[in-house]
């Protein structure tokens, strides 16, 4: 396997899923010294990124719809914390919109979007210690390599998905996990979602430097699948006493679950009957 491995991790190297515009915008929301406006007037530079940009800021989740009318209204209204998961939405929408697995492309899009939604929720609880809308970027971001590949390289997804619950599967895992973190790289992510996409689905250590950001990721991503959104070709099997409870032991899961439930609820982009009619 060793040979097919370098052979993939080769032609993931050769991947170049976003634009000019995009790298740059990336690499702006890390500049500490940026302002909104610096990120405008990158946005404005690209008739296609902004289009993108407006259409995900007036989507209903992030209740704007209708109001943004313009770039500078995206900048101006949502904040610097929502435009950049925003900025991270339109990377993700760039890099993943093709391919064939169009069922198992929207399944992913769902997962990433409720463990967002679920790690942005648990970081308001002093236990956690993570900011709101890091542990949302988190979230949205924790199966880099899956969300790029499903549409790069749809064989190798295919291969995936055919070998579920089998030994076979377990290098592909390994593969896409390494490809989510080349890419992070690529796109300049910081340390942390490196370490994040690393192992925060896999049962080792993290550097003990984001073991709070790695536990939350581990808890929300399980925790989706606990609610119904699973990740395509993870078989997870929910175990008692439950994700929330098993990494967060001292905060009150029923209220917790049930905020998040009515989270997931009023998101029209999680809508059960929508994911039924697409299928």
């Amino acid at each position: 396997m060793t040979g097919t491995h370098t052979a993939l991790i080769e032609k993931i190297n050769r991947i170049q899923p976003l634009n000019p515009i995009m790298m740059e915008l990336l690499a702006a929301i890390q500049n500490q010294d940026s302002q909104a406006t610096d990120l405008e007037h990158i946005i404005r530079s690209d008739a296609n990124t902004s289009a993108t940009i407006l259409k995900i800021a007036n989507s209903p989740f992030y209740g704007m719809s209708g109001r943004i009318k313009n770039v500078r209204d995206a900048c101006v209204l949502l904040g610097f914390d929502q435009l950049r998961n925003i900025i991270y939405a339109t990377a993700l929408e760039h890099a993943s919109n093709g391919g064939p697995h169009k069922i198992w492309c929207q399944k992913l899009r769902r997962h990433t979007l409720a463990t967002a939604i679920i790690a942005s929720e648990l970081s308001l609880h002093m236990t956690v210690r993570i900011e709101k809308g890091q542990a949302y970027s988190l979230g949205l971001l924790h199966e880099l390599g899956k969300q790029i590949l499903v549409s790069e390289l749809p064989d190798l997804f295919h291969e995936y998905m055919n070998t579920q619950g089998q030994p076979e599967q377990e290098s592909i895992v390994g593969t896409l996990i390494e490809a989510g973190t080349i890419i992070a790289q690529k796109w300049r992510l910081p340390e942390v979602f490196q370490t994040c996409i690393r192992f925060a689905l896999v049962p080792s250590d993290p550097p003990e430097a984001f073991q709070n950001e790695v536990i939350l990721i581990r808890c929300a991503h399980q925790l989706a699948q606990e609610l119904g959104f699973d990740s395509p070709g993870d078989q997870y099997t929910p175990s008692e006493p439950g994700a929330l409870l098993h990494y967060y032991p001292t905060l009150p899961a029923d209220v917790i679950t049930e905020t998040i439930q009515d989270c997931i609820n009023s998101c029209p982009d999680l809508d059960r009957s929508t994911e039924e009619a697409q299928s």
